[in-house]
C-alpha cells in the first residue's frame, strides 16, 4: 500500500509540472486567443519582390499585423492582390494607403499604412469586394527605380555633349 501512495504522489507531481511548464508556454509565447482582426486588400502597382506571407505590417511605424495572401488581380495582371490581417483596433480611415517599405539592407520588404485624418470614416468594403480596400501609392524607393532609365539616359546625353566640347578641335581652338 505504501508503495502505491509513492506512485500516486509522483504521478500527481509530474502532471502538475507537465501542466505548469504548458502554462509558462503559452504565457510566454504571449498567444491571444481572444484577439480579433480586420482584414484588408491593397492593389500594389509592379513588384512586389521581397514581400512574402508573414511578412509585417506597419501602422505609422508600429507593427499592426501580418501578410496572409499575395496574389496576382485576376483582372489586371500588373497589379498585384496582398491581404493584410491587422489588429481590429487599427484606426484605417477611408484616406489611409499603403506603400511597400524596405526592412533593412536585408531585402525584406514590409507593408507600411500611414494614417488618415482623425475626421475620415472608417474604411469599409464596398459591394461586391471581399475585404475593404487600402489604397496604395509607390514608396521612395519605387519611384526612384522607375525614374532610374530617365536618369541614365540624360546622363549620357551629358556625357556625350561633355566629349564634344572637350573635343581635339576645340581644344586646340581654346588654347588658339
Amino acid at each position: 500500500m505504501e508503495t502505491r501512495a509513492h506512485h500516486l504522489l509522483v504521478g500527481s507531481f509530474v502532471i502538475v509540472v507537465v501542466l505548469g511548464l504548458l502554462g509558462f508556454v503559452i504565457w510566454l509565447a504571449k498567444i491571444d486567443i481572444d484577439r480579433e482582426f480586420a482584414r484588408y486588400t491593397i492593389y500594389f502597382e509592379g513588384s512586389v519582390s521581397g514581400l512574402s506571407t508573414a511578412s509585417s505590417v506597419m501602422y505609422n511605424g508600429i507593427p499592426v499585423g501580418t501578410v496572409t495572401a499575395i496574389e496576382l488581380d485576376p483582372d489586371n495582371p500588373s497589379r498585384v492582390e496582398v491581404t493584410v490581417e491587422v489588429a481590429a483596433t487599427t484606426p484605417v480611415r477611408s484616406d489611409s494607403v499603403a506603400t511597400l517599405e524596405l526592412q533593412g539592407i536585408t531585402g525584406v520588404s514590409l507593408v507600411s499604412i500611414t494614417g488618415g485624418s482623425a475626421g475620415s470614416a472608417e474604411l469599409v468594403a464596398r459591394p461586391g469586394e471581399r475585404y475593404p480596400e487600402i489604397d496604395s501609392v509607390p514608396s521612395q524607393f519605387q519611384r526612384l527605380f522607375a525614374g532610374a532609365p530617365e536618369l541614365i539616359a540624360q546622363s549620357i546625353q551629358l556625357i556625350e555633349q561633355a566629349t564634344k566640347l572637350f573635343s581635339e578641335e576645340n581644344l586646340v581652338s581654346l588654347a588658339a
